[in-house]
């Protein structure tokens, strides 16, 4: 637990932080000691998925794709660790390899076992959306949003991608409502 704890607590402080010499430093020493927690207990399943985590945030998809296949290998009765890992490999597969075919059925699953994900739903809409298929991509976007209990400046993307979906689908009235509820939450996307 203490390896493990470490390793956390190295990669989860810079888990958003831009790539930089310092963040990526810290997750070559989070790998190690997460590696060290699974020689002693093979079976710590957070240990390939925060692995799989951080290899997405290197940008290394084939790494990432091998750790949450582990975790969802290791633990295929246990719904949280399914949940969590399928859902990572969706995000994978969907915003590295721009892979939809795989994406989709693996968000789907996540949805699964934990349907109020507002996350995965809005990453569902944009893999429909890359795909084409607007009515989905809106049905999703639409499901994300009524999960928010409030809408922060970041939450402007969400609907920014529903006036795409329905601007693409050649409806403007719905796309400029959307923009603009989009543009109240963060004006600077109007430019």
């Amino acid at each position: 637990n203490a390896h493990y704890y470490l390793a956390n607590t190295m990669f989860t402080d810079y888990f958003n932080d831009d790539p930089s010499p310092k963040r990526d430093s810290l997750f070559t020493g989070a790998k190690k000691e997460f590696r060290v927690a699974m020689q002693i207990n093979p079976y710590f399943h957070y240990c390939y998925y925060n692995i799989g985590l951080i290899w997405e945030k290197l940008l290394q998809p084939d790494s990432a794709i091998v750790y949450q296949q582990k975790t969802i290998n290791l633990k295929p009765e246990n719904s949280m660790a399914q949940y969590m890992a399928k859902g990572a490999l969706g995000l994978v597969y969907g915003k590295l390899k721009g892979d939809f075919e795989h994406a989709i059925p693996l968000l789907k699953e996540a949805l699964a076992n934990k349907p109020d994900d507002e996350g995965y739903h809005e990453n569902l809409g944009i893999c429909y959306a890359m795909k084409g298929d607007l009515d989905n991509s809106i049905k999703e976007f639409e499901a994300a949003i009524k999960l928010k209990r409030e809408f922060k400046k970041e939450d402007a993307r969400i609907f920014m991608n529903l006036a795409l979906s329905w601007q693409n689908k050649g409806n403007k009235q719905k796309a400029d409502e959307y923009f603009q509820k989009a543009f109240q939450l963060d004006p600077s996307l109007k430019k």
